[in-house]
Formats: structure tokens, C-alpha cells, sequence
């Protein structure tokens, strides 16, 4: 039998409503253009800081010289869990 991982998405939405760290500037979340007022497309303009939300931190967040984030490979970001 093959082997199958489950895979569960963690990750919150994108809000003004969520929690930021303290100093952090807040989640601002605006339409800019919307199909219902004519334009060809929902357009949004999102401004945050970098620890919103659900987010990984690289190593050279806390490690001068060590890995960044897109040199991860992503199955360093898999694992076991325990989702409630």
C-alpha cells in the first residue's frame, strides 16, 4: 500500500482583525478597484509587516550569515502535527 501524508493548511487569513507583534505596523486591507463599479478586476492593496499572521521565520532572522527563507527546501516545513 502507498504511503500518504495528510496534508492540513494551518495558516490564517490575511485580515485587519489579526494580532501583530508589538512595534509591528498593523494589517491594512483596501479595495482599490472593484468589478462591481465597473472595473475589470478586484484589485486590493495589502501593507503589513513581515511577522503577520502565519509566516516562517529563516534562520538568518536570528542568525547572521545563516540560511534565508527561499533557500529552505519546503520539505523542511512538513512534519507531524497535532491539529485541534
Amino acid at each position: 500500500m502507498e504511503d500518504r501524508m495528510r496534508v492540513i493548511d494551518i495558516s490564517v487569513p490575511i485580515s485587519p482583525d489579526l494580532p501583530v507583534w508589538p512595534g509591528d505596523p498593523p494589517v491594512e486591507l483596501v479595495r482599490i478597484a472593484n468589478i462591481a463599479d465597473g472595473a475589470n478586476a478586484n484589485v486590493s492593496h495589502l501593507a503589513c509587516g513581515v511577522h503577520v499572521g502565519t509566516h516562517v521565520d529563516a534562520p538568518v532572522h536570528f542568525v547572521e550569515g545563516s540560511a534565508s527563507i527561499e533557500s529552505l527546501s519546503l520539505d523542511r516545513l512538513l512534519g507531524r502535527a497535532y491539529v485541534a
